[in-house]
């Protein structure tokens, strides 16, 4: 089974799927700046972790909610309560591709409505 799940964990897609800030962008994380990051912004703990452990993913990952879950030692309803917080915060794009939900991660925050 532990096989299995990090044989899951490193698949990897073509496409990016992780959008890091550049340095010349007003809210950069860039792990040199990590500590100014997490005082300055609106995250909960949850949020914090999670996007902190999506980030630090190679940039072609695919985001798997069971895959997390398995690995914070959480529930999946709860990895879902808290994507859909990022998503509310603009870290998330949440999209349909083929019959299939795609998530893309940004470090700094897109649309948010």
């Amino acid at each position: 089974m532990i096989f299995l799940m990090q044989m899951i964990q490193v698949m990897r897609v073509e496409t990016k799927t992780i959008h890091r800030a550049t340095d010349d962008e007003a809210n950069t994380v860039g792990f040199k700046k990590i500590s100014n990051y997490v005082s300055t912004t609106k995250l909960d703990f949850q949020e914090m972790a999670l996007l902190l452990y999506l980030l630090s993913k190679f940039d072609d990952w695919i985001v798997k909610p069971k895959v997390i879950a398995y690995e914070f030692s959480m529930s999946l309803q709860t990895i879902y309560k808290i994507i859909n917080r990022l998503i509310a915060k603009g870290h998330i794009v949440k999209t349909n591709k083929h019959g299939y939900i795609h998530y893309e991660i940004h470090e700094k925050p897109v649309n948010v409505k």
